[in-house]
């Protein structure tokens, strides 16, 4: 029907989002991301729809970052959550996909940033742990994936950081 013929839409909504990202016009970013997300939830999910239900779940977790940097602290957890959520179904549905268990974790990273804007420092170490368990697995897998390696540094910076707002200095160093 319609909405299967606006299928093709979504991933050009979705590109103008990320190119309209920077201040200034994150309005236009907004509605494109919002528009992406409308057309991919009006029609059923089929198990083997892995690039629309993939794309879903990173236009929820793009628009969940807008709305923190915008302030709406509660829109973007609600967001970043249900990112999340899909994130993590994608990945369990295709365990060997290295680059979907990435998405799951920078859905933990995302929602840790939000929660250590916010003071809630010890829900940013717990979702910043997460995270790092992701990518420590997938450098195990593979040792070689400099990406894996590098997202894996990226959370132990993070958890340091956290832990050094709950002024736990002796354990950030350790």
């Amino acid at each position: 029907g319609d909405r299967d013929a606006r299928l093709p839409l979504a991933p050009a909504h979705h590109a103008i989002a990320a190119a309209l990202r920077q201040p200034g016009h994150r309005s236009g970013a907004i509605d494109h991301l919002t528009r992406t997300i409308g057309i991919l939830d009006g029609r059923p999910s089929e198990p083997g729809e892995l690039d629309a239900r993939r794309l879903a779940a990173r236009a929820r977790k793009r628009l969940g970052s807008l709305r923190a940097e915008l302030g709406d602290i509660a829109g973007s957890v609600a967001l970043q959550q249900e990112a999340l959520r899909l994130s993590e179904a994608l990945a369990a549905e295709h365990p060997l996909n290295q680059s979907l268990r990435n998405d799951v974790a920078m859905c933990y990273i995302d929602l840790g940033r939000v929660y250590l804007s916010t003071d809630r420092a010890a829900e940013a170490l717990r979702h910043y742990q997460r995270a790092e368990a992701i990518t420590r697995s997938m450098v195990e897998a593979d040792p070689r994936d400099a990406q894996a390696r590098w997202l894996n540094g990226l959370e132990l910076n993070s958890i340091g950081l956290a832990l050094t707002a709950l002024r736990r200095t002796d354990a950030a160093v350790a």
